[in-house]
């Protein structure tokens, strides 16, 4: 098989972990040409797209793939994963049984919930981190297998609810209620801050369009959505500012501001300074970095009149 790289922690016994039996977790990085050929699943599976494109088919039912899809596989399958040719699959996996009754049952509604093969697939971008944690996992022993234990099952939940707030034969997470789609925008945007580009990308989150998912937040919260958008920013650019690490310009960059003037200017309509006072008046630091001359100047301490405020 021709891939990238392939980071596999494949275990000749099972590895026990609490409550499972781990058989396989790590990462692959496809190429173009990558093909991981038809092989008949034993464990469970749960495989996670960070990025690229191409198909997993179960069974001879295939299943695009982009990032953000979680993919199941269920035991006594065929199972094999081809990558596209101009955007290759970047995936993390792990493949694990369990004999543990409350597992089991998680196991069954599953299957109950994803009955078919052409049916395995979920967006469910909140899996990333926990791959991470389980994949960072690998390399530790003490208490190592509790952990793995905990973050198996997190992952199975995590699946299983988001599944349960679709409507049948619909690939999209529909809240059981306006106050949860509400929630669920708020976690999403505070958890991922330093993510978003455009709010425009929540649609793709949770398959709504932007006028309902505003209309929503608004109604529940009575907060525009912008604004608690920008506010969400601001709280991370204070937070960035009093650790006096980075930069103006680079504290914009992080939030995706598209230059150091817009950022800053976005700062002082919200707490009333610019970001360099800011930075003087709460750094934890003695050594505050306020970059290169690039950065746009404190038009108070320059004597000129911000009009745009």
């Amino acid at each position: 098989m021709d891939y990238v790289y392939h980071f596999n922690n494949l275990f000749k016994e099972p590895l026990i972990c609490d409550k499972f039996a781990v058989y396989q977790v790590g990462e692959l990085m496809a190429s173009g040409s990558t093909i991981v050929t038809d092989h008949f699943q034993y464990c469970y599976e749960i495989t996670y797209v960070v990025s690229g494109r191409g198909e997993s088919v179960t069974d001879g039912i295939a299943s695009p793939l982009s990032g953000g899809d979680c993919y199941l596989s269920f035991t006594d399958e065929w199972h094999r994963i081809s990558s596209d040719k101009q955007d290759p699959l970047r995936y993390r996996f792990a493949g694990f049984t369990s004999e543990d009754p409350q597992i089991i049952a998680v196991f069954n509604e599953l299957k109950r919930l994803f009955p078919s093969p052409g049916d395995r697939k979920i967006y469910c971008p909140e899996c990333e981190e926990l791959f991470l944690k389980l994949l960072g996992e690998m390399n530790f022993s003490e208490h190592g297998g509790f952990y793995i234990g905990a973050l198996l099952t997190e992952l199975l939940l995590t699946i299983l609810r988001a599944r349960k707030n679709l409507r049948p034969g619909e690939n999209a997470a529909i809240p059981a209620g306006r106050d949860m789609l509400a929630y669920r925008i708020s976690f999403y945007v505070e958890n991922n801050i330093f993510k978003i580009k455009s709010l425009n990308e929540l649609t793709d989150v949770f398959h709504f369009s932007y006028q309902y998912i505003s209309a929503v937040f608004y109604k529940v919260t009575g907060t525009p959505l912008h604004v608690f958008f920008i506010s969400e920013k601001i709280k991370a650019a204070k937070h960035l500012l009093e650790s006096g690490r980075y930069t103006v310009t680079k504290i914009a960059e992080m939030l995706n501001y598209s230059c150091t003037h817009v950022f800053s200017r976005m700062f002082k309509k919200y707490t009333g300074i610019t970001p360099k006072k800011y930075a003087l008046q709460h750094s934890a630091t003695d050594c505050l970095n306020f970059g290169d001359s690039k950065e746009p100047p404190d038009r108070e301490e320059s004597g000129g009149a911000n009009k745009t405020n």
